[in-house]
């Protein structure tokens, strides 16, 4: 019997957990937010519908995502980003393959809408943006576009008014410093979103530990203090391409003080090597309200935009 498609698809399950994060880890354009480690701290919430992609016995391409109870599949609801995430040797042509497949299952378990989060593409290792065409030929609609804020730590450089906190931070007597307290952080932070935004984390303070001593490489703490008290802190995303701020805070003695501009500063001396720094979204209501003021702090730091996109289509 002839095969329909060149490429098979299977549905993902806990024995695959190996040659999935296997898979994440050469991918070009894998993040660890994939790994199964990551993803599955939250399964409880977001039940996972994930599948895998084979050619010739070999794995080519993955998608994580999950399904809600109202028949709707995201990649991945859990997560700022999904899609696929392919080999290298995928071709633009074999990624509508790709969807094809990915419909054909999702119809058997009565899906009707497929929310798609495409990889921002300054997080991929090498262009694989080939999923936004066959999104455009598939009908698909913008269902939100955020903009977050990036620069280039090796070319762009703060203005010289910002620079000037380094010295005069250090003459305050402020610290610089890696940090494993997630904990003392997280009461900053939400202290923060209590009284500024009357919110909270997305994370628990369970759930940051926990992911934090699974992925010490990636998720790291940087703080900034004076005389041992916490002023400031930032907890940092490490991908293949990107140091991205996941959390920001700043006591109101820490803000008096400029601390936050000093641990911006220090963040920028630390990943000066990274081809990206991305401070995150500025935005509410799925991009259709812009917080100007946010927005413009991270601009006088030299970031610029970069869209975060979500799109939708029915089956």
């Amino acid at each position: 019997m002839v095969e329909k498609y060149p490429i098979s698809i299977r549905r993902y399950t806990a024995a695959d957990a190996e040659i999935w994060n296997a898979f994440i880890r050469q991918a070009r354009n894998g993040n660890f937010l994939f790994h199964r480690g990551y993803m599955d701290y939250h399964a409880d919430r977001f039940p996972d519908a994930s599948f895998l992609f084979f050619q010739k016995q070999k794995i080519c391409a993955v998608i994580p995502g999950t399904i809600s109870k109202e028949g709707i599949f995201s990649s991945h609801a859990g997560l700022t980003f999904g899609g696929f995430v392919v080999d290298d040797e995928v071709s633009v042509a074999e990624f509508e393959i790709l969807f094809s497949l990915l419909d054909e299952e999702l119809r058997k378990l009565n899906v009707q809408k497929v929310i798609y989060k495409p990889l921002p593409w300054i997080f991929a290792e090498r262009p694989s943006q080939e999923d936004l065409y066959w999104l455009f030929r598939k009908n698909a609609t913008l269902k939100a576009r955020l903009i977050s804020s990036a620069l280039e730590p090796k070319i762009s450089k703060p203005p010289a008014k910002k620079r000037y906190y380094q010295s005069r931070c250090e003459r305050e007597g402020l610290v610089f410093s890696e940090s494993k307290n997630f904990s003392a952080f997280w009461d900053l932070l939400d202290a923060c979103l209590a009284e500024r935004h009357t919110a909270h984390p997305v994370h628990s303070k369970a759930e940051l530990n926990l992911l934090a001593s699974r992925f010490p490489e990636n998720i790291r703490l940087f703080t900034v203090t004076k005389n041992a008290e916490l002023l400031a802190g930032g907890i940092v995303y490490i991908s293949k391409q990107v140091a991205h701020t996941q959390y920001l805070a700043s006591s109101e003695k820490g803000r008096s003080l400029f601390a936050m501009d000093f641990l911006m500063l220090n963040l920028l001396s630390q990943f000066s090597e990274m081809r990206w720094f991305d401070w995150g979204t500025s935005n509410e209501e799925q991009g259709r309200v812009l917080n100007e003021g946010l927005a413009h702090k991270k601009e006088m730091y030299a970031g610029r935009g970069v869209a975060f996109d979500i799109y939708e289509y029915t089956l």
